[in-house]
């Protein structure tokens, strides 16, 4: 198990269908229910109910308990080739109704990455190809990131293939590991051909054959799985961490003398839309605004902090064009000019004298 200090991507919940469907495929290679499940506080019954949420960290512990056992029996393939798009709720319902195979692609990624906080998917469209990259953000042992990598990639291949009714030509998976044993038995079974010892773990294909529409395109039902997933997102995760919180969160996270990103960014990044978006940072009795102005209320406090740079060079950094603007802004939030700031600063460390002399 990770370390407690990296849980954290592990407190958010999946459904409880997909570990239902782990232990479905473990039957078939002999384990019970009870080897997997055994001392987390859930059961078969739990997992079967309407809208069954488990901590990721549960399911982590079951997939690492599965793994364990089947390690050279290839169940990450093996899950992959279970999974329908029918499992996936909402998200599965506005990708067979999106316009083209390409917007489906893009929402399943958008949705799917939320559920699973500790891998990070990035979606890349060009004239010629699209693609999508997956990494791994905690450090988890080998088999749990093998296994993941299975499922998602060949899984996603599945998806696409059940959407359009055939296999995706030009279609590739990418596997940055060495070719296990147990992948000749699956080989002829899988939706696209997998090439390892890449140097990512990754799906690509042509774009031309992602532009075709899925079998079930529907605008109307496409509207309304959005609006299901957008629920659905709000109810699981606003709930437990806060969209607030996990703003500033990524705020934090961004790097020093780059934009900060806009609201239309962060919807986009949650898959959710701009209004859904201010309407529950209203909830949480927070605004947009409010949260930019705080991480940059904090930066402006580290720059000041440097007696090298200049008042205009510390807006500069924060976006401000004029140095005006940023002192009107800076005092609005301290209710003190950058250059008084300053001055107390220097007066704090005066009194208090060089570090090496405490």
């Amino acid at each position: 198990m990770p370390p407690a200090e990296q849980q954290a991507g592990f407190r958010t919940g999946v459904p409880g269908v997909y570990l239902l469907l782990l232990c479905d495929v473990c039957r078939d290679f002999g384990l019970r229910d009870a080897d997997l499940l055994e001392g987390l506080g859930i059961s078969r019954v739990v997992l079967c109910q309407p809208d069954s949420q488990v901590s990721m960290l549960t399911a982590y512990t079951a997939a690492q308990r599965a793994i364990r056992k089947l390690s050279d029996k290839g169940l990450g393939l093996a899950y992959a080739r279970a999974f329908r798009a029918t499992l996936m709720g909402p998200v599965g319902l506005l990708a067979l109704s999106s316009p083209s195979v390409l917007a489906a692609l893009d929402a399943v990624i958008r949705f799917t990455a939320l559920r699973t906080p500790f891998m990070t998917a990035t979606f890349e469209e060009t004239e010629d190809r699209v693609g999508v990259h997956v990494h791994c953000d905690l450090p988890v042992s080998r088999g749990v990131i093998q296994f993941s990598m299975e499922a998602m990639l060949v899984g996603l291949a599945n998806v696409l293939e059940q959407m359009c009714g055939k296999r995706i030509p030009g279609l590739r998976i990418y596997m940055a590991c060495p070719e296990p044993a147990y992948f000749r038995r699956y080989m002829d079974d899988l939706p696209a051909p997998v090439i390892f010892d890449a140097d990512s773990w990754s799906l690509e294909g042509d774009r031309d054959t992602f532009l075709g529409v899925p079998l079930l395109s529907n605008p109307s039902m496409e509207v309304y799985a959005r609006e299901q997933c957008e629920q659905e997102f709000m109810q699981l995760y606003g709930s437990q961490s806060g969209i607030a919180d996990r703003i500033r969160d990524h705020l934090v996270r961004c790097e020093s003398g780059e934009p900060l990103p806009g609201l239309e960014q962060f919807a986009d990044w949650l898959g959710v839309s701009a209004r859904t978006l201010k309407r529950r940072l209203r909830s949480e009795g927070a605004s947009f605004r409010e949260l930019v102005d705080e991480e940059l209320y904090s930066r402006a406090r580290r720059l000041l902090s440097r007696n090298g740079l200049s008042i205009a060079a510390v807006g500069y950094q924060l976006g401000y064009h004029e140095a005006a603007s940023f002192s009107r802004a800076f005092s609005r939030w301290a209710g003190v000019s950058p250059r008084d700031y300053r001055k107390k600063l220097e007066h704090a460390e005066t009194l208090q004298g060089p570090a090496d002399t405490l």
